[in-house]
């Protein structure tokens, strides 16, 4: 391979993509990041699938007991608020026991959401050892309220996933891809992050021209030349070198 190729009038294709393959590699900083984003992803998917769990199993004791064993108050409603951008409510009420106030909060029921806004009061169900565990009359809990715990660990589930994958994507080309020279088409910033996003086209080895873009650290003028990896199999799997994720090591 001729190892003078130049790009941008004076870079040549780098000495470390013209040793053996497969080749060896590390993790950017930025891969590096990556990395670590999966493994926190992960353990707040694992954290919110634990607490999830293990309120729903409190709620449900709760409200065994408050089925078994609970006295009726009337709550003075103090706030009525909608969750996030869910047309779910949360309502805020107060009351009294044994001249003592004490405070719930609960979601309304979507069969009286319309209505709950003309009240100013509802009866709520209290444990008499324990009156903070309370819930309004008749509103009974189940399980699917506790959905958000949930959908906050497939969140981030799919977050990690999308990142590993992401990774793994690069590792093929870095690891056994061809070095070419790439003729630059196009250069624009990145919106996704630091650096610019460039639309190039080269020549494979079996003389096809062959397009592509990607990441790169630089702006590049149209017609620059930079040096991409390509697999020599499938030439549209190609990427810009130096990579977003890893670093060749000699």
């Amino acid at each position: 391979m001729d190892t003078n190729l130049y790009f941008a009038g004076a870079l040549i294709i780098p000495g470390e993509l013209t040793g053996q393959l497969p080749r060896r590699m590390r993790l950017s900083q930025k891969g590096s990041g990556m990395a670590i984003l999966v493994t926190v992803f992960l353990a707040l998917a694992v954290f919110f699938a634990l607490w999830g769990g293990m309120h729903s199993v409190q709620q449900m004791q709760h409200r065994a007991a408050l089925r078994r064993d609970s006295n009726e108050a009337t709550g003075e409603i103090t706030d009525l608020v909608l969750i996030g951008r869910s047309a779910d409510i949360n309502v805020s009420y107060s009351f009294s026991v044994d001249g003592e106030n004490f405070t719930g909060k609960a979601t309304v029921p979507s069969q009286l959401k319309s209505g709950l806004v003309m009240f100013h009061s509802i009866p709520i169900r209290y444990l008499p050892a324990d009156p903070t565990v309370n819930h309004p009359a008749g509103w009974e809990w189940t399980a699917l309220l506790e959905l958000n715990w949930i959908g906050a660990s497939i969140i981030f589930v799919v977050a990690a996933i999308v990142l590993l994958l992401l990774l793994r994507m690069d590792r093929p080309l870095l690891a056994k891809g061809a070095p070419a020279v790439a003729n630059v088409t196009q250069c624009s910033p990145n919106t996704m992050g630091n650096g610019f996003q460039v639309e190039y086209e080269f020549h494979a080895e079996d003389g096809r021209v062959t397009k592509g873009c990607g990441w790169y650290g630089s702006s590049q003028e149209s017609g620059a030349r930079i040096c991409v990896l390509y697999l020599p199999q499938k030439p549209q799997r190609n990427l810009p070198y130096p990579s977003a994720n890893y670093r060749v090591v000699q």
